[in-house]
């Protein structure tokens, strides 16, 4: 199986987590953050790949097509965007 880097690298998503003097952020709040950064980074990455082929993103992710779609419409990604 073929692996993808994300775009934006792991700095990006790791960003949030830097602390900030003004905001004190709970766990759960910086847990939160990084998981929706990494997963619309994750979905837009692979349909960028595949020009928005949401069979091919899902395979790609090890997913099934059903529960890509859902995380799509979780994020309100639109996958007609990524066509050529």
């Amino acid at each position: 199986q073929t692996e993808f880097p994300l775009i934006g690298g792991v700095e990006q998503v790791l960003q949030p987590l830097k602390p900030s003097l003004d905001t004190a952020k709970s766990f759960k709040d910086c847990k939160s953050e990084v998981v929706h950064d990494f997963e619309v980074n994750y979905l837009t990455s692979l349909l960028a790949m595949t020009s928005g082929n949401v069979s091919q993103a899902a395979e790609i992710a090890s997913m099934d097509r059903r529960n890509f779609q859902k995380l799509l419409k979780k994020y309100e990604i639109d996958s007609n965007d990524y066509r050529n």
